[in-house]
């Protein structure tokens, strides 16, 4: 069954792009509409191959990712501040990938295990590898990853249901994995990935809704998914973060009570003026 599940590919390579197309696109700016203050770009590295990309930064300055190695594989990194990228390490497989790192330096990510299934892990300063796994008992070649981790030890992400679905979880610090759900069933289906959580417990993240398109969506602690929408004219919006109070990041296409998302205009490829100036005015 193994390298046979496309739970996760359905819609997960499609938004890297989006975020690297905003990511981009923000860069283009004439820099006269550029918002003070200036930043400063400054390579980190790589594990002695020739490409690293980071994913993710806590308060301290420490950022994680996942870079090329020497041996030509790509495996998750840590690169404390002020100090050397240093390898995360699997789960006895040849890939790895860290998504978040909160302020006490706890890494979440995704990882091959020595069968070769992908599996969301845990990484906690000073501790091993801690691998995730599943929701339930499922045979191997079922993949979860994690790509959120607040102060708490709180963990969110995704995971193949034994329905082939992909559905958003969290796994609260000491506790089981949760399945969170989606906000509809369209076309007899459900899908959910969860992108971030915030000190509060506030999830966000994006669902398929009716129709066949993707709604930003906001989950506060113990509270119900809530369908973020989209800008008038658009069909899709995705949460790619949430800050402290509740702002949702880079998933473009709204602004209800101070949470921005990001959106596919149903006209073009592209995004509108409207979005880029929105995306690049609540930046922080």
């Amino acid at each position: 069954m193994k390298g046979t599940i496309g739970c996760n590919a359905r819609g997960r390579i499609s938004r890297v792009i989006t975020g690297l197309v905003v990511a981009c696109t923000l860069m283009l700016l004439p820099l006269q509409a550029m918002a003070a203050p200036v930043y400063t770009i400054t390579p980190l590295g790589t594990l002695g191959g020739n490409f690293s990309l980071a994913s993710g930064i806590n308060d301290s300055g420490a950022v994680v990712g996942l870079s090329k190695t020497g041996e030509g594989q790509y495996h998750a990194f840590l690169k404390p501040a002020g100090g050397n990228m240093q390898e995360v390490g699997t789960l006895g497989g040849s890939f790895s990938s860290a998504s978040g790192i909160n302020d006490s330096g706890s890494v979440v990510g995704n990882a091959t295990t020595e069968t070769g299934d992908t599996h969301a892990f845990l990484k906690t300063s000073g501790g091993g590898m801690q691998d995730l796994g599943l929701l339930g008992p499922l045979p191997e070649g079922f993949p979860s990853h994690a790509s959120g981790i607040n102060k708490s030890g709180d963990v969110v992400g995704d995971f193949c249901t034994a329905d082939y679905e992909t559905h958003a979880f969290l796994k609260p610090a000491g506790g089981d994995m949760v399945d969170l759900g989606a906000l509809s069933v369209p076309y007899g289906s459900t899908y959910s990935i969860a992108s971030g959580i915030n000190d509060l417990g506030a999830v966000a993240g994006y669902s398929a809704v009716e129709g066949g398109q993707y709604h930003a969506f906001l989950k506060l602690s113990g509270g119900a998914m809530q369908d973020l929408g989209t800008l008038p004219g658009g069909y899709s919006s995705y949460a790619y973060g949430i800050n402290y109070g509740g702002d949702v990041v880079q998933g473009s296409v709204k602004v209800k009570a101070n949470i921005v998302v990001e959106e596919l205009p149903a006209s073009s490829g592209f995004f509108s003026q409207d979005v880029i100036s929105l995306l690049h005015g609540t930046i922080f």
